[in-house]
């Protein structure tokens, strides 16, 4: 039973880090001027709903009761992204920054719950596929960072 406990701290602080991320795409989208930037934060956010989905249904299947708010921090760099914004003339770069910070925090996060020994193999292989998902998300997100700096 506390093999399980630890198991649902574990996936509901993976769980709290996805609802900062949604919330965080959709608010980044609505910063940047390009449409197809617009639409791939607005992508984003929907694929991290998925995951958050996939983690609520593990955590009922342990018997637990997931939590269903956004963390004081996301809602701190949130606030620090619209400042940011609101005072740079390259929205874009702005906001492709924060998602990068945001993307490489996830990884990190993703990989500490992976060490841990708690975690049924079913559970480890959603975490590795959604960890793969996201590391290739970072690697966009470089890419078009990349690409605003030419």
């Amino acid at each position: 039973m506390e093999t399980n406990k630890q198991a649902i701290k574990i996936l509901n602080d993976l769980l709290e880090k996805n609802y900062d991320a949604i919330r965080g795409y959709f608010e980044a989208a609505e910063h940047v001027r390009s449409v197809l930037l617009a639409s791939f934060l607005e992508e984003n956010a929907e694929i991290r709903q998925g995951y958050a989905e996939e983690l609520i249904d593990d955590i009922y299947t342990l018997n637990g009761e997931p939590i269903e708010s956004t963390s004081l921090t996301s809602n701190l760099h949130r606030a620090w992204v619209n400042l940011k914004t609101a005072i740079t003339d390259d929205k874009e770069e702005a906001v492709l920054e924060e998602c990068i910070r945001g993307e490489k925090a996830a990884l990190e996060d993703y990989e500490k719950a992976l060490m841990s020994e708690s975690l049924p193999t079913t559970t480890l292989e959603l975490l590795e596929e959604q960890r793969g998902q996201i590391a290739a998300t970072l690697d966009e997100l470089r890419s078009m960072e990349e690409a605003v700096d030419e």
